[in-house]
């Protein structure tokens, strides 16, 4: 009887076994992890996505969801969200300041409205002899130049010439420092550019066939002076000299071109610096005459001057010069004789203005910009 009983104990204990076994080793097969089980360390887990068919059978895909969150360093960054304010102006249209650094790009060059007169004289052709005259040519593209960018008020050569002829002083002394007072005192010129032209060097290629048709290039120096027209005094010697490959030119007449070409690179190089300089010149025009109570002025709508702009009226002042190099340093501001303001805009560039305050106008005075600007007064006269 005893032994009857074991032999049901162990026919009712092998099943229970097996099905332990069972459950057990299915438990270590790789896709029997539970959800609890502590992850490999970062950097030893490994993704396999879309993997296809091997010998292996079809392996079961991942889920999105238990895979672990990216590092820190690879989240895409959020942006920050607009305020009450920006979101307003952004559907009005309105543009929102920008968020990066703000530009601390120095300048050092003041920006005034009113133009500075300028006269531009024959360059000096220091090339070889022949039938053209590179200084003459130089001159004019400069004043071409010039004319474009509209940062002068240009006078004309003859103009000049003609007003210091009723004075006395022959074209060749042009830029003797006494005519180039005058002119400044009875004109309101305030610089003169000059300059020469030298160091020609010109290639050209053979000619094709019967023709004069060939390929040109040039090369020059080009020499550029500024002149203060208050003082007679060099203000700044500019010089430019191109490399040959900026002006190459073919076709007829392809060497005078290819020295043109030449001429208007150097300019080029230096311009933007000779206007830089000229900016650095405190503007001022003189008093032409001073009749019934009005006061016209040298200066007008070519050099930017206004209906109701109101200014400054200054007696000459005094030149002072070294007394060892006799080099002018310059003119002292004279003392304040009172304001005008523009009432009448005449002629190409003159100006009528009547008294605000003040008295004793005389031609010659210096006429200044205040340094509140140009807007005119509350007190304004009326016409």
């Amino acid at each position: 009887m005893a032994v009857l009983e074991k032999r049901l104990i162990l026919t009712g204990c092998v099943p229970v076994l097996l099905a332990t076994m069972v459950v057990v080793g299915c438990s270590r097969l790789p896709w029997s992890k539970s959800k609890g089980e502590e992850a490999l360390p970062e950097g030893k887990t490994v993704y396999i996505d879309d993997l296809g068919k091997g010998k292996g059978g079809e392996a079961p895909a991942r889920s999105e969801e238990r895979r672990p969150t990216p590092p820190a360093s690879k989240v895409e960054r959020k942006i920050p969200e607009r305020t009450k304010g920006e979101e307003e102006g952004a559907k009005e249209g309105i543009a929102l300041a920008p968020t990066g650094p703000p530009d601390l790009t120095f300048s050092s060059v003041k920006t005034i409205a009113l133009k500075r007169k300028v006269c531009v004289v024959d360059f000096e052709d220091r090339t070889a002899p022949g039938e053209e005259n590179y200084g003459e040519l130089a001159a004019l593209r400069i004043y071409q130049e010039l004319e474009r960018t509209r940062k002068a008020a240009l006078v004309d050569k003859e103009l000049v010439l003609k007003a210091l002829a009723a004075e006395g002083i022959e074209p060749e002394g042009l830029l003797q420092p006494h005519a180039i007072k005058r002119a400044h005192q009875i004109l309101g010129i305030q610089a003169f550019i000059t300059g020469s032209v030298s160091d020609l060097q010109l290639k050209s290629s053979p000619p094709v066939g019967d023709s004069d048709i060939r390929s040109s290039m040039a090369s020059v120096r080009l020499e550029i002076r500024l002149i203060d027209a208050s003082t007679g005094n060099l203000l700044r010697t500019f010089i430019g000299k191109n490399p040959s490959f900026t002006s190459v030119a073919t076709g007829l007449h392809s060497n005078r071109r290819s020295i043109l070409k030449a001429v208007d690179s150097n300019i080029a190089q230096v311009m933007d610096g000779m206007l830089r300089y000229l900016d650095f010149l405190e503007w001022f025009s003189t008093v032409a005459r001073v009749q019934d109570g009005k006061v016209y002025i040298n200066a007008g709508r070519l050099t930017g001057l206004r209906v109701g702009n109101v200014l400054d009226v200054y007696e000459p002042g005094e030149e002072i010069t070294n007394p060892i190099t006799k080099f002018s340093l310059g003119w002292t501001t004279g003392a304040l004789k009172g304001k005008v303001i523009i009432t009448n805009l005449f002629g190409v560039d003159g100006s009528v203005a009547e008294p605000v305050n003040g008295v004793g106008f005389t031609e010659n005075d210096i006429v200044k910009i205040p340094q509140q600007g140009l807007s005119p007064l509350p007190s304004a006269p009326k016409k």
